[in-house]
Parts: C-alpha cells; structure tokens; sequence
C-alpha cells in the first residue's frame, strides 16, 4: 500500500513539474521580431531559427502568431469567455485582411436565431453588428470586416462590452466581454505587419 501511494506522489509531482515550465511560458510575453527589423544571426552567420509560434498577453486580450511552412507569419488577437463550468460562451478574433482592413469574428454556441446578428454593446447601445455567417457542430460564427482606424476606435471606447445575439427561442443571450488591453494588443497587431 505504501509503495502505490509513493509511486501514486511521485507521478502526481512529475506531472506537475512537467506543467510548471508551460504555464510558466504561457504568462509570460512572448517576443515579437518586426518585418523590417533585421534578422537575428547565429554565431555561424546565418539567421538564427524563429520560434513557430509565440503568444503575447495584454490584458485580457491575447497576441497569437505562428509561423507557416511559407516563412510567413500569421496574427491574430483573442479573447475567450467560459462559464464557471468551463464550457465555451464566446470566442473573439481580431486578425488583419487584405488593403488594411481587419476581421473581427466572434464564436458562440449552436442555439441561435441566423437572421439576428450578434451585437457589440457599450452602455446599451450598440456599436456593432455582425452577421452570423456559418453554423457548425461546434459552434456558430459571426463576422465583420472594418478598417483599421475603426477597430482602434471600438477597442478604446470602454473597458467593458457585451455580446448579445437571440438564441432559438427567441430570447437575448447577454454575454459579458472585457476589452481590457485590446487597444496595445491592436497595436502590437499592427507592429507585426
């Protein structure tokens, strides 16, 4: 009996040394290399690696990059919001597109009504709107391009919003959304072009 309960601890530490490292990593900025700066080189002379993927985070909004076998390196801006039981409310993207536009995409559950958008609301009024574009298994998705200065604007109006879109039955889902720290992760968005 003893021996299972020391062997039973000792796995339970070895898992938890093996976590602190990634936690540790992801709390953490992650450094960002601009286009136009120059390479890092390696003591050989050649461009030292870049790593394939590095998150940044700023407030409650998160910098994901990743590196595509293409050498070209994609961004975006997320926040997720879960319920106490840890199941998905809402996913929210921000990710740049094409002649300097960005895309602002936002996931929520299945039961929703398709011809409401979701809205984005500030002191009861709404500043966005977007049209639901596609349902899947997992979840529904609404979308809406804007131009730079707009999303900039949206991310500096207040700290705190709502999504509300109408589930199936007719009937306002509210959901609490923080835009604490958007607007640096805007611009550290931006820095990345």
């Amino acid at each position: 009996m003893a021996k299972t309960t020391t062997w039973a601890a000792g796995l339970t530490m070895y898992g938890v040394l093996l976590c602190l490292p990634f936690s540790a990593d992801a709390q953490a900025p992650a450094r960002e290399t601009s286009a136009t700066a120059p390479a890092a080189l390696s003591s050989a002379g050649s461009p030292a690696p870049q790593p394939d993927r590095t998150t940044a985070s700023y407030g409650d909004w998160i910098l994901r990059c990743e590196l595509a076998a293409s050498n070209e390196r994609s961004c975006e801006v997320a926040q997720t919001v879960q319920d106490q039981r840890g199941q998905l409310l809402t996913h929210v993207t921000v990710r740049r597109a094409a002649a300097g536009e960005w895309i602002i995409s936002a996931q929520v559950g299945t039961n929703i009504t398709v011809g409401e958008p979701l809205r984005i609301l500030f002191d009861e009024q709404a500043a966005l709107a977007f049209p639901f574009r596609r349902c899947l298994p997992r979840g529904c998705f609404a979308e809406v391009s804007l131009a730079k200065s707009e999303a900039v604007l949206l991310a500096r109006r207040a700290e705190t919003a709502r999504l509300e879109y109408i589930n199936a039955e007719g009937r306002p889902v509210m959901i609490p959304t923080s835009f604490r720290g958007l607007a640096a992760a805007l611009d550290a968005l931006q820095a990345t072009e």
